[in-house]
Order: C-alpha cells, then structure tokens, then sequence
C-alpha cells in the first residue's frame, strides 16, 4: 500500500475507530520512515542504533514512524541527533518495538496512529517479523 493510501486510511480511523483492524493490517503489508540516531554500516545498522522515541498524549512512549520520509523530515530538523531516516518494513517496527513502548504513525500531524503497548505486543505476537 503506498503512503497516500496509508494516510487516507489514518483520517479514515481518526472519524471511524471501528476501522483499526483494516489500517493496522494494511500498515503490516506497508513500509514506513523511521528516524535513526545512526545509520547503516555497511549494509546493517549498528547493534547500539536508537530509534525516536516520543511521549504520547495517552501518557506512554512511543516509537515515532511515518508513512514517508518527507514526513519525518521536520522532527529530524528539530532532533539532529536523529538525522538517519530508515525506510523499512512496518513488520520491522514492530519486531524492535518493545515493552514500555507503543508506536506512533505520522506524529505530530494532525492525522496520526497510536498504538498503545499493549497493542504492540497483541500485532507483533500474530506476526513473524520481518528480517
């Protein structure tokens, strides 16, 4: 799914929140941006990387994703210590996302996912992770 669609289905969600289950599987098929303190090494990232990490409104931290790279590009200006975007595979988010974090689509904008924690941890144990 590109990232437009995937932005369609967020504004979808933030008026009708029966829709989660259908964006949470469409963001399991989709890749996203993820801001990096570091980027890859020779093919890899290195094994002491961290990724942005936020305060979310419902009081959880959570790992900032978005649904391009354009998008992640005014929290990079504003946190330089996180000047590596990562394209990758939403399942990836997933897989390195872990208690007490939950995860957050596009935040800061006016249409923007969050998944709590526990949320995380329900996604992430239905799915193999992506290598």
């Amino acid at each position: 799914m590109d990232a437009s669609q995937l932005e369609q289905l967020i504004q979808s969600v933030t008026d009708n929140p029966e829709g989660r289950a259908g964006l949470i599987e469409a963001l399991r098929q989709s890749r996203i941006a993820i801001p990096l303190n570091k980027g890859l090494e020779n093919g890899s990232l290195p094994k002491d990387f961290r990724p942005l990490t936020l305060n979310s409104p419902a009081g959880f931290a959570v790992l900032a994703t978005f649904t391009t790279v354009e998008k992640a590009g005014p929290w990079v200006k504003n946190e330089p210590a996180y000047s590596n975007v990562l394209l990758t595979d939403f399942l990836w988010a997933l897989s390195i996302t872990r208690p007490p974090f939950g995860l957050a689509v596009n935040p800061g904008y006016k249409y923007s996912f969050v998944m709590s924690p526990s949320d995380v941890q329900a996604v992430a144990g239905s799915t193999t992770p992506a290598t």
